[in-house]
């Protein structure tokens, strides 16, 4: 009778190690997986900071004054009902309790997953708005919303140019947790 070497994976085979590497290997990607999560109800409540930079030329703040403060109140991360949050600036009537409204397609599409580099972004989200006083009337300003590792929001709204009395808009805030 020849014998012949055992394979490695006939060692294996039915031993207690490969009944236990499923097992580790599912445990390991749990936990890696938790390592690097954040939960996004964290991100839940009201924010509000003030615009940055002022109006310049070489600034990218257009249209909204210097100083332009911006509140969102309810925000929820992922909302189980109505709209994520409601947005509303002081020092200039943008937005006065105007509800961010889902893009619901987005939400499928790669661009849902933007990513800025830098700055420890955890999500970012896209929301249309309709705002219904002001000089923004009619013209649906979108909102993007980034979640900071830092506990801070990231917003930017930009409005197209319209015409030459409204013009278009583009502010950038960092919003602290009120």
């Amino acid at each position: 009778m020849v014998r012949r070497p055992l394979q490695t994976s006939q060692l294996l085979e039915n031993s207690p190690l490969s009944r236990a590497l499923p097992i580790l290997a599912g445990t390991a990607l749990v936990v890696f997986g938790l390592a690097g999560c954040n939960d996004l109800r964290d991100y839940d409540g009201a924010w509000s900071g003030k615009v940055i930079g002022d109006n310049t030329p070489d600034f990218i703040l257009s249209g909204f004054p210097e100083g332009t403060e911006l509140e969102i109140r309810d925000f929820a991360a992922h909302p189980a009902a109505g709209p994520p949050g409601f947005i509303t600036t002081r020092g200039y009537d943008a937005f006065d309790d105007t509800p961010l409204e889902i893009i619901a397609p987005l939400e499928h599409d790669l661009l849902s997953q933007y990513d800025f580099p830098g700055m420890g972004r955890v999500r970012n989200y896209i929301y249309a708005t309709r705002p219904t006083t002001g000089p923004l009337v009619g013209r649906d300003p979108m909102v993007f919303i980034s979640l900071i590792d830092d506990d801070s929001l990231e917003v930017r709204v930009i409005v197209g140019s319209g015409d030459e009395t409204t013009g278009g808009h583009f502010g950038l805030w960092y919003l602290g947790r009120q």
